[in-house]
């Protein structure tokens, strides 16, 4: 793989390997060497061409984690859908995806990390919590939710789903986690949000089950 003729497939090629690996291995059990090897076709100054260390991988593999969930949102855009049920698609597609994958916070690294518990929490308000706002908006519109709050309601979700309910962060049991996402139905409910249905909770209970395995 060239890196002069294609630079923005090798560091694509470069991420997607180096994401496998930490998922499944651990980022401090990962060298630069082996994320070259798995990637195959490129030299040692091609990677550095595009990062200067590990820990600039890091930091690389990590953006592009937390940039999903907003792109996932982005995705669903059948304006002939209520706002409320493409909110739902994409929860799950999300959850689909993690799951099929692997995430990020199924690493011990990661989840003991400060920074990274903070990315957590910055892109649950700044980012995903924004684009969550929007769809509420919409659904407020088209009459599938009545949300008075839609700032904090949207805060409020996004933190309760990615730290109060990661299995990763705060470890429960399997009945304690499905009880987790049916207070948070009810919570929501209660603000106007009537978002969480069965196929929401499989999703997330089809997550759970993975990042016991």
């Amino acid at each position: 793989m060239a890196r002069n003729k294609y630079p923005e497939r090798t560091r694509k090629a470069i991420l997607e390997s180096a994401a496998k690996l930490f998922t499944f291995r651990g980022w401090e059990n990962v060298t630069i060497q082996e994320v070259i090897d798995d990637v195959g076709g490129i030299t040692r100054g091609a990677f550095y061409h595009h990062f200067k260390s590990k820990a600039d991988l890091i930091d690389a593999v990590t953006e592009e984690y937390f940039s999903e969930n907003k792109s996932v949102l982005n995705q669903i855009t059948d304006t002939k859908t209520k706002a409320v049920d493409r909110l739902r698609q994409g929860i799950i597609l999300s959850l689909k995806k993690q799951t099929e994958k692997g995430a990020m916070t199924n690493i011990p690294s990661v989840v003991n990390s400060p920074e990274f518990i903070f990315r957590i929490v910055h892109d649950s308000i700044e980012v995903t919590a924004t684009e969550v706002s929007r769809l509420i908006e919409e659904g407020n519109k088209d009459g599938s939710c009545q949300v008075e709050n839609i700032k904090e309601v949207s805060e409020m979700m996004m933190l309760l789903f990615n730290i109060w309910s990661n299995p990763n962060i705060i470890h429960v049991s399997q009945t304690d986690y499905q009880s987790k996402i049916r207070f948070i139905d009810q919570l929501l409910k209660t603000s106007g949000l009537p978002l969480i249905d069965e196929s929401v909770i499989d999703a997330f209970m089809a997550y759970y089950e993975e990042t016991k395995k």
